[in-house]
């Protein structure tokens, strides 16, 4: 009987080792990211659309899938919603439209295979 506890004793030791091991310091050399020369910053990117670029108006209409609003909300986001992803697409857009002069829409379609409905709407 007093094996099996030594040997119970043992297997929590051991189980509860990684646990103990994660809480300690590590090297400062293994917690730094790899370098690297590609610079993912897209503020240093150079503007190449003319400034005189405008449309007068015009509405600029993406055909969208639209079956679990995913595909809708890369184009159609009408208002803040405090998050993050779905409020910088709304920001773009407010900038594409004042920068070209356009309004943007989307129209979400839920068609299904074989999809002519959707190609004859394109």
């Amino acid at each position: 009987m007093k094996f099996v506890r030594v040997l119970a004793l043992l297997l929590v030791l051991l189980m509860l080792l990684p646990a103990y091991a994660a809480c300690g310091d590590k090297p400062e050399e293994t917690t730094k990211a790899p370098q690297s020369n590609v610079d993912d910053d897209r503020d240093g990117e150079q503007d190449t659309v003319p400034a005189d670029l405008k449309y007068n108006g015009e509405t600029i209409t993406f055909l969208v899938r639209g079956g679990s609003n995913m595909n809708q909300y890369e184009l159609a986001c009408e208002d803040l919603i405090n998050d993050p992803v779905y409020d910088a697409i709304h920001y773009r857009n407010i900038d594409v439209e004042n920068r070209l002069g356009v309004k943007v829409k989307a129209v979400a379609r839920n068609d299904e295979f074989p999809y002519t409905d959707w190609n004859n709407a394109l």
